[in-house]
């Protein structure tokens, strides 16, 4: 059932997904100026709301990555630091999308975080080729 979707459900996926991604834009926009994770997450489900949708699981958005599934949002955000946002929307008939990135809270990688992100990067487009 998962792997063939008719024309329909396809529509619906590509909504979610198309917002998810608007959501993942506006929370990499503001993460510059934010002090906590709380107002990055804001951002990116008011673009959800604005949509009139949902997100399609309570949103992870932290600087300690290594927690995932967090339920709190009171971090401050720090340079040097980076951010994960696992952050997805789900349409009025339930299709939903799922989006997990990491972006830098300064909006530069550090020689190492920029060393990582590109073996990340290799393998996801060695995968997907």
């Amino acid at each position: 059932m998962r792997l063939t979707h008719d024309a329909a459900a396809l529509v619906e996926l590509r909504k979610a997904a198309a917002v998810s991604v608007e959501a993942h834009k506006a929370g990499m926009v503001l993460t510059s100026t934010a002090k906590l994770e709380a107002e990055v997450r804001a951002a990116m489900e008011a673009v959800i709301i604005r949509y009139n949708m949902t997100t399609a699981y309570p949103s992870i958005v932290t600087v300690h990555g290594k927690f995932l599934h967090n339920n709190h949002y009171y971090h401050s955000l720090e340079r040097g630091e980076l951010l994960l946002a696992d952050v997805g929307a789900e349409t009025e008939t339930g299709w939903a999308a799922d989006i997990t990135r990491t972006w830098p809270v300064s909006g530069k990688f550090s020689s190492t975080q920029r060393y990582i992100y590109d073996i990340v990067l290799a393998a996801h487009d060695a995968y997907f080729e």
